[in-house]
């Protein structure tokens, strides 16, 4: 906030000092306060059309909200403007993912690895548009590779437990969820995602289980544990049940 307050104070004296916008817009995008990131990256733009740092900034601050084929273009505005650079390629992977355009998404994670060849949460983002793809092989293998970044991190032994269980490895799906919950046995998102595992090789009970456990965590998402609920409900024909757990969801 006082970055902004900064930035603020040297617009009010050099209301035409592009860069003052751009910097100020990087870190309303930090703060993610997009509407504001997005506000600021225009008006920049309005100043220099060509200034490809605020087209990267615009395409990041669509991306947080949701507006994935606004982002991709200024990403792509943005490449032809600046050239290869691991935040483009990182900016028009997660706006190819949010379209759903899963093999493009994965050929700009890997461009953008290029440049950032210890990024965590690249790794993490390819294992995921992998997994999605259904290539579960070539998500544990990424997955493997950001346990090389952050060896303590249940999340990551709770989605490489998801993978197995899709590939229907109950033994080291099991391994992965006792790693997985040995660190992170009180964290939601663990929870969640063991518990999609377990729900994965059919156990519906344990799966139960790590839901309702999710929901009671320190740090329950719970939006995501009802609908976790719900979707139990739903696929068994629960109807009324599915709906009860999306009220309390968005109560």
């Amino acid at each position: 906030q006082e970055a902004v307050d900064d930035f603020t104070r040297s617009i009010e004296r050099g209301p035409d000092v592009r860069t003052a916008y751009v910097n100020r817009g990087y870190v309303y995008n930090d703060l993610q306060n997009a509407e504001a990131a997005t506000a600021d990256f225009n008006q920049a733009l309005k100043l220099d059309s060509k200034d490809g740092s605020a087209q990267l900034g615009l395409a990041f601050a669509q991306l947080e909200l949701h507006h994935g084929r606004a982002a991709l273009e200024h990403a792509q505005l943005a490449h032809k403007l600046l050239g290869e650079s691991g935040p483009v390629h990182n900016a028009m992977a997660t706006a190819y993912r949010e379209q759903g355009l899963l093999s493009q998404a994965e050929r700009e994670y890997r461009a953008a690895l290029k440049y950032s060849p210890d990024d965590l949460k690249l790794y993490l983002a390819l294992a995921d548009t992998q997994y999605h793809m259904r290539r579960f092989n070539d998500s544990l293998a990424s997955l493997r590779k950001a346990l090389t970044y952050s060896p303590d991190d249940p999340f990551i032994y709770a989605q490489m437990a998801h993978s197995y269980a899709e590939l229907r490895d109950r033994n080291d799906t099991m391994r992965y969820i006792e790693f997985a919950e040995k660190v992170g046995y009180d964290q939601s998102d663990v929870l969640l995602a063991t518990g999609d595992a377990l729900l994965a090789l059919g156990d519906r009970e344990a799966a139960m289980g790590r839901f309702a456990r999710a929901l009671d965590a320190p740090d329950s998402d719970r939006v995501q544990a009802r609908l976790a609920i719900a979707r139990v409900m739903q696929r068994e024909g629960h109807w009324d049940e599915a709906r009860e757990q999306i009220g309390l969801a968005f109560a």
